[in-house]
C-alpha cells in the first residue's frame, strides 16, 4: 500500500481556503450575500481551488484500487469518506436553516433528496449549491466502479482515459455530458496521469493525453470566466492570463509530492490540514453567510466592524468544521466496527 502524500494534502486544504476567497470576497459580495464593502477582484481566482480538488481526485483514486481492491470494497472506502462527514455537515445546514425560520418542510426534502448525490439526474434541488461538486465526486466514483467491472484498467488505461477526454471534445448531449461528467474529465485523467509518473508507470503515450487533458481544463476555466463576465459585467481577464493560471495549478500539485523536507511536524500539519478541507468546505459557504448576517446585526450593520465580523466569522466557520470533523470521524469509527461484527 502506497503512503498518502502529506504536501497533496496540503495542497487540498489550501485549495478550501482559496474557494473561501472566492464564495466569501468574490462572488458572495456580487450577489449580495455580503458587502460590497469586502469585494476583493481577486477573489475570482480563488474559484479554481475547485479544479484543484477534481485533478487530486484522479491522483487519490489510484490509492483507493490498487492492491487487488474489489468494487465492494472501493465503494465502502468511498461512502465511508464521504458520506459520514457530509451526513453531519448537511444536518447543521438543516438544523440552521430552519433555526432561522425558512419554511422546513421543502429544506428536509432538499436535505433528503442530497444523500443521493444525483439531484441534478433527478430535477432536484441540493440542501446546498456547493454540493454540486459531491455529485461530480461520486459519478466519477461511479464510472471507475464500471471500469473495475469491467476489468478494463489493468490492460486498457490509456484507451479508457483517452475515449473519455476525447468524448469531452465531441460529445455535446446534455444529459450523457452531466452523467459521464465529460465537462471535467481532463481534470481526472490529469491527475491520473500525475500518479503513474510519480510512481513511474507512465510511458510516451501519456504525452498527447497530457496535451488533450490540459486543454479541457483550460476550456472549462475560460468558460467559467465567461459565465462570471456574463452575469456579473466584471473586468474580463485575458486568456494568456488563464492559461498562465491553468499552468500555475498543474506545476503545484505535479511538484508538490516531490519535496520532502518538510519535517515531521510540518507533514502532520499538512495532513490535518487536508482531513479538514472536506468539512471546511461543507460548512464554510452556508455558515458563513449566516454567521455573517448574525454579526452584521450585533454591530447594527455598520461597515467599520466589518474586518472585525469576517474574523470572527473565519473562525466561527473554522470552529464548526472542526467539530464536524470530529463527530464524522466518530461515526466512521463506529460504521466500520459495526462492518467487522
Amino acid at each position: 500500500m502506497k503512503e498518502r502524500i502529506a504536501s497533496l494534502d496540503s495542497v487540498r486544504g489550501f485549495a478550501a481556503l482559496f474557494i473561501l476567497l472566492y464564495h466569501w470576497f468574490f462572488i458572495g459580495a456580487l450577489q449580495g450575500f455580503y458587502s460590497k464593502a469586502i469585494y476583493i477582484p481577486q477573489g475570482f481566482w480563488g474559484e479554481f481551488g475547485v479544479d484543484v480538488f477534481f485533478i487530486l481526485s484522479g491522483f487519490a483514486i489510484l490509492y483507493s484500487t490498487g492492491d487487488g481492491i474489489t468494487p465492494g470494497v472501493f465503494l465502502k472506502k468511498r461512502l465511508l469518506r464521504i458520506y459520514p462527514t457530509f451526513f453531519v455537515s448537511a444536518t447543521f445546514v438543516l438544523i440552521m436553516r430552519i433555526a432561522l425560520g425558512i419554511e422546513a418542510r421543502g429544506q428536509i426534502i432538499a436535505y433528503l433528496t442530497s444523500f443521493t448525490m444525483m439531484t441534478d439526474l433527478v430535477g432536484r434541488t441540493p440542501l446546498s449549491s456547493i454540493y454540486w461538486t459531491l455529485m461530480v465526486e461520486c459519478k466519477f466514483y461511479l464510472l471507475v466502479i464500471v471500469i473495475m467491472k469491467l476489468g478494463l484498467w489493468k490492460e486498457h488505461k490509456y484507451g479508457v482515459m483517452y475515449t473519455w477526454v476525447i468524448a469531452s471534445f465531441l460529445i455535446k448531449q446534455p444529459f450523457i455530458t452531466n452523467l459521464m461528467i465529460l465537462k471535467y474529465a481532463g481534470h481526472f485523467v490529469m491527475g491520473i496521469l500525475f500518479y503513474l509518473l510519480y510512481y513511474k508507470e507512465g510511458d510516451a503515450r501519456m504525452i498527447p493525453l497530457a496535451v488533450l487533458s490540459g486543454l479541457g481544463i483550460y476550456r472549462n476555466m475560460t468558460g467559467f470566466q465567461g459565465w462570471i463576465v456574463g452575469s456579473f459585467n466584471v473586468a474580463n481577464y485575458s486568456e494568456l492570463k488563464m492559461f498562465f493560471a491553468m499552468v500555475f495549478i498543474l506545476a503545484v500539485i505535479f511538484a508538490a509530492p516531490y519535496y520532502k523536507g518538510w519535517g515531521a511536524k510540518t507533514e502532520k500539519a499538512f495532513a490535518l490540514l487536508g482531513r479538514l478541507s472536506f468539512a471546511f468546505y461543507l460548512i464554510h459557504a452556508d455558515f458563513g453567510s449566516a454567521f455573517y448576517k448574525e454579526l452584521m446585526g450585533l454591530f447594527h450593520w455598520n461597515e467599520a466592524y466589518i474586518w472585525i465580523v469576517m474574523a470572527i466569522d473565519f473562525v466561527l466557520v473554522t470552529a464548526l468544521a472542526i467539530l464536524t470533523d470530529y463527530i464524522g470521524n466518530l461515526l466512521t469509527g463506529v460504521l466500520r466496527q459495526a462492518q467487522k461484527r
